[in-house]
């Protein structure tokens, strides 16, 4: 019988050094003590995130100046040593699934998305699916999203200025996959007008049912603050 896990992780400065540590439970209350050690050695090793898939193991990336991996399969006592998932470039906002049969998604560095088949051992070539043009001293994508359905639908959401009047006038964008290696065209679905959205999140229920909320501020009073919710088609 798999018991219910939970994970969690942060990190850690000691003077000039930065690490990871993580620590596992299964009643929430009891947690493995001391927690596990995950770092680089001579990099800053930071910004950890960490999911727990349907039979108990323990994913985890962070960044240490490239986005780093591993896997505990006995419930977070011990981890697989790290690998790196991508070179190109360390990012604080990465985001992930992993399923049960091996499959793990995620995004990062605004807004690249790459994908292990096989637990996290090995990983696709990572995609942009930013939109192109930026211009000169916008921020484009960030804060991206991503979730699957039961179907194997990869869905990712973000924000994104590239087509806003100034830097920072982000509208929510997603895009689609059901293979993980095509994307569909960036859609707007914000269309925002006079106002500033950003935040994303994205929930995908047991039903397959795709939604992604953000916040909404009017550019007039940034104060003036709504939250979205929107059903994805």
């Amino acid at each position: 019988m798999i018991l219910p896990l939970a994970g969690i992780a942060w990190g850690v400065q000691d003077d000039l050094d930065c690490f990871v540590e993580a620590a596992a439970s299964q009643n929430g209350v009891n947690f493995n003590n001391p927690p596990t050690l995950l770092w680089v050695p001579d990099l800053c090793n930071d910004n950890p995130e960490i999911v727990v898939d349907a039979t108990g193991n323990v994913n985890i990336t962070w960044d240490a100046g490239t986005i780093y991996f591993s896997r505990s399969t006995d419930q977070g006592q011990t981890f697989s040593a790290p690998s790196i998932i991508s070179t190109f470039g360390g990012d604080d906002t990465q985001k992930f699934v992993a399923s049960a049969n091996g499959e793990i998604d995620l995004v990062f560095a605004g807004v690249y998305f790459t994908q292990s088949v096989d637990h996290g051992v090995t990983w696709s070539p990572a995609i942009n699916l930013a939109l192109p043009n930026l211009p000169p001293n916008f921020l484009g994508a960030q804060n991206p999203q991503v979730g699957v359905d039961s179907n194997g639908k990869i869905t990712v959401a973000w924000e994104d200025d590239t087509n806003g009047t100034f830097p920072g006038d982000n509208d929510i964008y997603i895009s689609t996959s059901t293979d993980g290696k095509t994307f569909s065209t960036p859609t707007n679905i914000s269309n925002a007008f006079g106002a500033v959205t950003f935040a994303p999140s994205l929930l995908i229920t047991s039903q397959d049912l795709r939604y992604v909320y953000w916040y909404e501020a009017s550019q007039s009073n940034p104060a003036d603050m709504s939250v979205i919710f929107y059903a994805v088609q």
